[in-house]
């Protein structure tokens, strides 16, 4: 089978498959320590998405839920992907992906893969203009994804938020193609307060579809949302910018170039929250910061679950059972009363299993 990037780990600075245990030839690969999803095939509601097996430890101020929503398309899968790599004591580097297309979950999938990956390699190497280095990482996967048709990417592709917590520097390092929004959450005098570190990529964003209008595209409204069309061109993409869509690319003026920003850290900063728009079509990021405040850090899987199963049972309130889409959350706090979240890492300890019995009650949390 394929190695995947999630899983490759540096015995005496070379690297070497967890799977196979063969040198993959990339010694500049950093010491990596890794969590994320993988396809599955689940079609189920509501079903958590399997997880890469990993031979480490999840630190307990980490938290996810990948779950599949209620689709038209009774045979569509999960199309989320999430990912979180660590570099003890000198940075994390999360993202999420939210797939869309026929291929879709390939193609976030394999974005999770191998832009986290790249981009991590980069920031060893890069102390300069790191914001060009991940720039090149976006750039390198899209490329990697029109030249290769097994990925399935010619009407198919994916959003892609990735958020590095550099520790040296001690600030955030915020790229992102399409609507999967990230959220810095800081203290305040009781509970947390939410900052938008993104903003959505919507074709009816005055410079989106300037560059879309110059390139060949067309900003159309279906009743519902804005869209990128053109005629002959099949897909109908309701973001300017994203992984993959190679013909909506090529033809329509959709980007795969990120934003980029680069944030300090203040003292009261506490955590960071990816989610897909599953959660955000239905939730503020303040509504979310309320339910993060209700759990302590080292609860962070249940108050990542507590996101998702909110968002779902709106969800289901909202369109009357009859849809929903893929939720992914992914949250991280940014430090611990022992520990930073890089730091707090263990390469000796089993995966953390999230399936126990004592998951958290959302109940009490409104609608």
């Amino acid at each position: 089978g394929r190695s995947r990037a999630g899983e490759v780990f540096v015995v005496m600075g070379g690297c070497v498959s967890q799977r196979s245990g063969k040198a993959c030839g990339e010694p500049t690969c950093p010491e990596l320590a890794s969590f994320g999803s993988e396809v599955d095939g689940s079609r189920h509601p509501n079903a958590e998405k399997k997880r890469s097996p990993s031979a480490m430890e999840a630190p307990a101020y980490l938290g996810f839920a990948c779950r599949c929503g209620l689709k038209m398309e009774l045979s569509a899968q999960n199309q989320d992907s999430w990912c979180a790599q660590f570099v003890p004591d000198k940075f994390a580097v999360l993202g999420v992906f939210d797939g869309h297309g026929y291929n879709g979950h390939v193609v976030s999938d394999m974005v999770k893969e191998a832009l986290l990956s790249d981009i991590a390699k980069r920031l060893v190497s890069h102390d300069s203009d790191r914001e060009e280095a991940v720039r090149r990482s976006y750039h390198k996967v899209q490329r990697t994804l029109r030249g290769n048709p097994r990925f399935g990417a010619s009407v198919s592709g994916t959003t892609a938020t990735v958020v590095v917590h550099d520790v040296q520097r001690q600030n955030l390092l915020v790229s992102h193609v399409g609507d999967s929004k990230a959220v810095l959450m800081s203290h305040k005098e009781s509970g947390l307060l939410a900052h938008e570190l993104t903003v959505d990529h919507r074709p009816e964003m005055l410079r989106e579809r300037l560059r879309i209008t110059r390139l060949g595209g067309d900003v159309v409204f279906d009743g519902r949302c804005h869209r990128v069309v053109r005629p002959g061109v099949p897909s109908a993409l309701n973001m300017s910018r994203s992984l993959g869509d190679v013909e909506a690319h090529q033809l329509c003026g959709v980007s795969s170039d990120p934003d980029i920003q680069v944030r300090a850290l203040q003292p009261q900063d506490a955590a960071l929250l990816l989610a897909s728009d599953g959660v955000w079509d239905v939730m503020s990021p303040q509504e979310a910061a309320d339910v993060v405040a209700r759990f302590p850090p080292d609860q962070a899987m249940n108050a990542a679950r507590a996101l998702a199963d909110i968002a779902m049972s709106r969800w289901v309130v909202l369109t009357d059972g009859e849809e929903a889409d893929d939720v992914t959350v992914l949250l991280a706090w940014l430090s611990s009363p022992s520990a930073g979240l890089v730091s707090g890492i263990s390469p000796t300890a089993s995966y953390i299993s999230t399936t126990s019995a004592n998951a958290s009650d959302a109940s009490a949390i409104p609608l």
